[in-house]
């Protein structure tokens, strides 16, 4: 694998040559939204649904290994976030409290162990009067 004019970037080029996975997966919340009739039933705790999306990014002549699970966070009200579920599945649930701001962000891990890092900012956010 090079860089151009010859240069070559040697630790991808060995990590293909021992077909080894060496690229972090990615992941996001793609949406959340309040569960069909939470709104009404529990005033106090609706049911947020999350939607997430997850993949092993492929680059040229490099292994894969696919996403083992993705780690969800959340922030109440612009707090620090803190580690919410890990998860295998497309979509996960959540009570919200009425009157609060909820952001969420992911973090995949692969079946390799690499890690992908954390976002400089929430996937979503969604207030919950």
């Amino acid at each position: 694998r090079g860089l151009g004019w010859g240069i070559i970037d040697a630790y991808p080029a060995v990590a293909a040559a021992l077909d080894r996975d060496i690229t972090p997966p990615a992941s996001r919340v793609r949406w959340a939204r309040v569960a069909r009739g939470s709104a009404s039933a529990a005033a106090r705790r609706p049911l947020l649904k999350l939607r997430l999306k997850r993949f092993d990014r492929v680059r040229a002549a490099m292994p894969t290994s696919g996403v083992r699970a993705v780690n969800v966070f959340v922030s109440v009200d612009g707090g620090t976030y803190k580690h919410f579920r890990k998860t295998h599945r497309k979509g996960i649930r959540f009570h919200g409290r009425a009157g609060h701001t909820y952001s969420f962000y992911t973090r995949a891990v692969d079946r390799a162990g690499n890690r992908e890092a954390a976002p400089g900012k929430a996937d979503v956010s969604l207030s919950l009067s």
